[in-house]
């Protein structure tokens, strides 16, 4: 019987099973959301850290988009980078303020969560988007590093804190070296 369809049986997913790229991403706009269910589900073993980093690969390719191919590929080479360091410096903050909580799955889930910073292909746009991920960082460090709200809220601020007074004695150095030179 040739011309007879069979019906599709479908398959029963594998709960075990890991996540693909589209899964992980449809994740990330839950993260994004602040379900905290999300957070738990990008912390189980079926979100490889691949998954992760591959998703901030992609918000930096998007801010990279009008740059041509090299912007994009710098971008998203910049952003997995970048990710790194700022993962760095919350695990310690969040260590240090008493957290106990594994870098990687840090790693791995604000890697999830970065879809948000796609926004940065709007100039304007991508400052929300660096504070929804801020913002996003707060309820992930508290969960993962068993920290109340208030230290990881401290955690993320601090260093941009620190960031903007450091900023702000570059500028008052500048603006003195400009005034001597004046005289």
């Amino acid at each position: 019987m040739s011309g007879e369809v069979t019906p599709h049986v479908s398959q029963p997913v594998d709960p075990s099973a890991n996540l693909g790229l589209g899964d992980v991403l449809s994740l990330s706009v839950r993260l994004a959301q602040f379900d905290s269910s999300a957070i738990e589900e990008a912390r189980s073993p079926r979100v490889e850290l691949w998954a992760g980093m591959a998703v901030v690969a992609l918000a930096g390719a998007a801010s990279g988009l009008f740059g041509g191919l090299w912007g994009i590929v710098a971008s998203a080479m910049l952003s997995v980078v970048s990710h790194l360091v700022v993962v760095v410096i919350l695990h310690a903050l969040a260590t240090m303020l008493g957290g106990r909580g594994d870098y990687l799955e840090l790693v791995k889930v604000l890697g999830v969560g970065s879809l948000v910073k796609s926004a940065h292909i709007i100039p304007i746009v991508g400052v929300l988007g660096t504070l929804w991920f801020a913002a996003l960082s707060v309820p992930v460090l508290s969960k993962l590093y068993g920290i109340s709200t208030e230290r990881a809220v401290l955690a993320v601020i601090l260093p941009a804190v620190l960031m903007a007074l450091v900023h702000l004695m570059l500028f008052a150095a500048v603006v003195s070296l400009f005034a001597l030179w004046a005289l």
